[in-house]
């Protein structure tokens, strides 16, 4: 070990692994694999009682990064950084890096509150009631996951990470992209086995039986495939006809009819329903919901779709929030006045995905959005009828048009369908 002071005469090499050797000297009691890789750091205060106990969120090494910070240089909280509740911990993270940090003094918090500003770590002892050198290892163990940054601007982050990335677009990529632990296929959570729900087929009291539509006969007639492709658009012109009803029906037919398919050896039952479009673990956990505006014998309103049933059941809410709905679609498209003929929210039923996959279920279901309403818009070229997604809904109008519990069902997609002129 190194004693005393840094020497003027040592090599920029030499003072910084000097840094590094302070700096991994100030973290205390850290646990580590047997092949040295560390698995938690814990800080602790000059009386050894516990302040913070940093360990990674996915599975394997804590991703340690120690810095060229030195002994008390200025530091400030990433921009990147948040604070949460997790069961009775206050726990501290960043998309910049797979660490959490428990919080197990209030001190701590106080010393992270100080960090709005750039300020040196033995400025905050006073302020959070913590010693100097504590804060000083305070300060070494949250630069080294990124927790910290140094003074902006030219800080190191904002050299790393460019401007456009958000936090709440870097928190969603980064932990999206892989469980939070373990893996993928692990045993369901909550002790709950999803099971992929048969279609119901029979028409409830109260709801609207639709034309039926042999799919099989009609896309016989339907061009090539790849020129249904290559000539699809994205149409924003709503001040056509009316939508006929059987139009409508034969396009949720097409889209989202189940299809009886043979099952997968050792993995689903001998036969299955599936869909035209790909599902996450083949569950089908989302919904649509027909926002009807001008389309033939159906009265202004929201309406839950029942592929099995092929049926319409009105759902109860706001007028107003209906006619919001169609509102917003137009504006999104740069349609003005013009509401489309019918809008097709996609309402997802989030504990169904949630139960089997931990800490990715919403990017899939945002995905399953996306095969969604490119299964939606390639049928609706196939057949002439105008079909544009939108980038953008507005979920609590949703939750008030169709009275659906907004955090067990709700929208995640739209597409406005229209009839051309």
């Amino acid at each position: 070990m190194i004693e005393g002071p840094v020497s003027e005469e040592s090599t920029p090499a030499e003072r910084t692994a000097r840094e590094h050797t302070l700096s991994e000297e100030r973290i205390a009691d850290r646990g580590r694999y047997a092949d040295g890789r560390s698995r938690q750091i814990t800080v602790a205060d000059d009386d050894g009682s516990l302040l913070l106990v940093i360990e990674p969120i996915t599975a394997g090494a804590l991703e340690w990064h120690p810095g060229a910070l030195a002994s008390d240089d200025p530091i400030r909280l990433s921009r990147f950084a948040y604070l949460r509740r997790d069961g009775a911990d206050i726990v501290l993270g960043t998309p910049r890096s797979r660490v959490t940090g428990v919080i197990r003094d209030e001190r701590v918090a106080a010393f992270i509150a100080g960090l709005g500003v750039a300020r040196r770590p033995s400025s905050l002892a006073d302020r959070c009631g913590l010693a100097p050198d504590a804060c000083l290892r305070l300060a070494d163990a949250l630069h080294a996951v990124q927790l910290v940054t140094g003074p902006e601007p030219d800080c190191e982050e904002d050299e790393t990470i460019p401007q456009t990335w958000e936090f709440h677009d870097l928190l969603f990529h980064e932990r999206t992209r892989r469980p939070r632990t373990g893996s993928i296929n692990e045993a369901p959570r909550f002790g709950i086995v999803p099971e992929p729900h048969e279609p119901e087929w029979q028409v409830r009291p109260g709801e609207l039986e639709l034309p039926r539509i042999d799919v099989a006969a009609v896309v016989t007639q339907d061009a090539p495939y790849g020129r249904v492709m290559r000539e699809r658009i994205s149409t924003r012109d709503f001040t056509g006809p009316e939508l006929p009803l059987d139009r409508l029906a034969e396009l949720l037919a097409r889209s989202l009819g189940p299809i009886e398919r043979e099952g997968v050896p050792g993995v689903t039952a001998e036969h299955m329903w599936t869909r035209p479009y790909a599902s996450a673990g083949a569950l089908y956990e989302t919904d649509v919901v027909v926002v009807a505006h001008r389309v033939t014998g159906l009265a202004q309103g929201a309406y839950l779709y029942r592929p099995g049933a092929h049926a319409l059941r009105p759902l109860e809410g706001s007028a107003a929030s209906v006619d919001r709905l169609l509102f917003d679609a137009s504006q999104a498209c740069g349609a003005g006045i013009h509401r489309p003929q019918a809008l097709l929210v996609l309402a997802a039923r989030f504990p169904d995905l949630a139960i089997k996959y931990d800490g990715i279920a919403y990017s899939l279901i945002l995905k399953n959005a996306g095969w969604i309403q490119a299964t939606i818009q390639g049928a609706a070229s196939a057949m002439g009828l105008g079909a544009v997604p939108l980038g953008a809904g507005d979920e609590a109008s949703f939750a008030e048009a169709t009275g659906l519990d907004r955090y067990r069902q709700g929208s995640v997609g739209e597409i406005a369908i229209s009839v051309p002129i």
